[in-house]
């Protein structure tokens, strides 16, 4: 196993695509994300599924796609934000915000809604076990073949799982640097509060809404600085090339992490500290890309900032926040996510 650490290691591996490497998994991930036909001899089913699927996942979370869905976005957000926030003093965050963006993809994606029957796919799904229901249309791909139930399965595994950790970290975290920086919270406030008073009684935010957030899109990018809401990803070696003076050969693996350089201080400095007008500039924001990878640029970032700006501005708007633990750990495993839930104490704004 190679490890690349770094901006300049990732950029390889990525402009090498399908090149010098080729996307590769554990056969763990293989077990969740590929349901096998009695057919399948090997593994070269789940090899070329693994490979299709950024090209569907794409399609799904592109720009163009995603407008269409801010409405549905705004609207699962006001409500979550009432029934769920608003009653209470104290909140574990991640908890909710992963009750929040599930429901968002079983409604985008499989048009799933209402608690019980989400609590149905919820609790198996987060079990980790097989049996999620399938899309009940026939969905061509580019070459012109019909997908499979098998294929359709594993797909929706895939955006579920997208939903599940990923955007439920970038959302948590998002909000903890709030609640810790009063200054950047005031002023992610002023820009939603503009936004919201050229908007008529019950309108709901729309895409040129989402385009006026660019502060708050800052803040969103600063977070995934500060708390990378993927480890990496890993790819494998179809030829013998050489990167950095070492030679990797043909099979081996190689694997893309964020940590090792996500705060180096020539990049970025004062690292620990939330900065988002630092991501204004074009260099130090293309560089944080390369850092996080650009699949999750791609397919994930996009995603999960829109999500961002949909989801916290609502929080934002109607309380100010103030972290109940000091110092709480982090828990590494697909996603980063806060040991105890992060517990935030939530100060309704009296105007």
């Amino acid at each position: 196993m190679a490890v690349m650490c770094g901006a300049a290691g990732n950029k390889f591996l990525f402009s090498n695509e399908n090149k010098l490497v080729k996307s590769w998994w554990p056969r763990s991930v293989y077990k969740v994300l590929y349901f096998p036909s009695p057919n399948d001899k090997d593994s070269s089913g789940a090899a070329d599924l693994m490979m299709n699927m950024k090209s569907y996942l794409i399609e799904f979370v592109k720009p163009d796609a995603l407008q269409q869905y801010i409405p549905v976005m705004d609207s699962m957000a006001r409500e979550h934000i009432d029934m769920d926030w608003a009653p209470n003093r104290e909140v574990k965050v991640f908890q909710l915000v992963q009750k929040y963006t599930f429901a968002l993809a079983c409604r985008l994606f499989m048009y799933i809604q209402g608690e019980e029957n989400i609590a149905k796919i919820a609790h198996p799904f987060h079990l980790i076990v097989q049996g999620f229901m399938s899309v009940p249309i026939d969905l061509p791909d580019e070459k012109g073949r019909h997908l499979n139930d098998i294929e359709i399965n594993s797909y929706m595994v895939g955006l579920l799982l997208a939903s599940h950790d990923t955007t439920s970290s970038a959302i948590t975290f998002t909000l903890k640097y709030l609640a810790l920086f009063p200054d950047v919270h005031n002023k992610v406030l002023k820009e939603q509060m503009e936004i919201a008073q050229s908007k008529g009684p019950g309108e709901l935010l729309n895409w040129s809404d989402i385009q006026k957030m660019k502060y708050t899109w800052c803040v969103a990018r600063e977070s995934m600085r500060l708390a990378p809401p993927a480890q990496g990803a890993f790819r494998e070696a179809t030829t013998d090339f050489t990167f950095a003076g070492f030679t990797i050969p043909k099979g081996w693996k190689t694997h893309w992490c964020v940590h090792q350089h996500i705060r180096t201080p020539n990049t970025f400095p004062i690292l620990r500290n939330l900065i988002p007008s630092r991501l204004k500039e074009r260099a130090l924001s293309h560089t944080l890309l390369y850092l996080l990878g650009e699949d999750l640029e791609c397919a994930l970032a996009k995603n999960m900032l829109d999500w961002n700006t949909c989801v916290y501005p609502h929080v934002v708007t109607k309380f100010k926040l103030e972290t109940v633990l000091e110092n709480e750990k982090i828990l590494f495993g697909l996603s980063a996510l806060p040991a105890k839930g992060l517990p935030i104490r939530l100060q309704p704004h009296q105007n």
